[in-house]
């Protein structure tokens, strides 16, 4: 990092040591607490969901003049809450640092999710990867989904109006390639821990799950901030398809002592609603995991269908150096070690 960078982040905290504590404690469980400056880093309280962010005007009025790269990845995730539950924090935030960036005249690269695209094989971008979704696509999506098109929309229409937007579309985020840390309340973690409470998976299992490791994931936000072609671009990082069989493999060899034994597809939802208790930390989940089709019929090529990414694999590759990624077992191996560790599926 250069030395004459500063960071602010905004954290939701009592006061800035409390910030700070909350910054160093998530640095520490991914075991990457010591490999930064912390002369360089200032964590501030605020709430990007309230005007100004939270803050003072004295010290917002300040950072408008200091600040050149808005990075916005703050989003409340929760997969069964409405539109009108999330919009204060995914959309007015997201509103309130928009607001700010264009004062600042910075650039704004906003994280969004590729549950912003439309669930369609046939997908249709543009040259620079917007997309339009119809009301119809629009009600289709969960409450999540739904505030991440209403984000890019209203980017859109900043960035048409000349300001610095980049979008980056992550898939589901997967461990850290080297250490193996994974977010353990990420909803593919929640299911394994789902499937080992309940000593059940559903046989023939070959769901087709699509992953960015969370590395490569911040090193390509970082350059494409720092790239000027990438202005008014959006970018999808979605991984090749990884099957959820290799997973359980992985899984079960490392967790031996457990006994697995499996049921049908037309006996899974059942099984979770009679079986799963009422005290497991999965249970608000309950229907959504009941409702999985861990089966998938389609044999054809599912190398990437739906999402498109020869923009974004192109313009890594030619304009930032950065190679495409590949998930592989390895990355599953490191994880399941470390969520072993956690005593998060023992």
């Amino acid at each position: 990092m250069d030395d004459n960078v500063n960071i602010y982040c905004i954290i939701r905290a009592t006061d800035d040591e409390h910030a700070k504590q909350r910054l160093q404690d998530d640095l520490e469980e991914c075991g990457k607490l010591n490999s930064l400056n912390w002369k360089q880093i200032h964590c501030i309280v605020g709430d990007i969901s309230k005007d100004n962010l939270g803050l003072a005007n004295d010290l917002y009025n300040k950072l408008i003049e200091e600040i050149g790269f808005i990075y916005h990845n703050a989003s409340q995730v929760h997969l069964e809450m409405p539109y009108k539950a999330l919009k204060k924090w995914n959309v007015q935030g997201t509103l309130n640092v928009l607001e700010f960036a264009l004062k600042s005249h910075g650039k704004f690269i906003y994280t969004s999710s590729v549950a912003a695209l439309p669930a369609s094989n046939d997908l249709q971008e543009d040259s620079n990867g917007w997309t339009c979704l119809t009301s119809n696509e629009i009600n289709q999506k969960d409450g999540y989904g739904q505030t991440k098109v209403i984000c890019e929309k209203i980017l859109k229409q900043a960035s048409d109006l000349g300001a610095h937007i980049i979008i980056i579309r992550p898939c589901s985020i997967s461990p850290h390639t080297n250490t193996g840390y994974t977010n353990l309340n990420d909803f593919i973690n929640i299911l394994l821990r789902t499937q080992i409470e309940l000593n059940t998976i559903v046989e023939n299992s070959n769901m087709k799950l699509h992953f960015v490791p969370v590395d490569y994931c911040a090193k390509v936000i970082v350059a494409l901030s720092k790239n000027f072609e990438s202005q008014g671009k959006c970018f999808n990082l979605y991984g090749n398809p990884f099957n959820i069989a290799n997973i359980y493999k992985i899984l079960f060899d490392k967790l031996s002592n457990i006994n697995i034994k499996k049921i049908k597809q037309n006996q899974w939802k059942e099984f979770v609603l009679n079986n799963l208790s009422e005290s497991s930390r999965s249970w608000p989940l309950r229907e959504r995991i009941a409702a999985i089709q861990f089966v998938n019929e389609y044999h054809g090529d599912e190398q990437h269908v739906g999402v498109p990414i020869h923009m974004t694999k192109e313009f890594l590759e030619k304009k930032c150096q950065i190679s495409w990624f590949e998930i592989k077992d390895e990355d599953f191996i490191k994880s399941t070690d470390y969520m072993i560790q956690q005593k998060y599926v023992n």
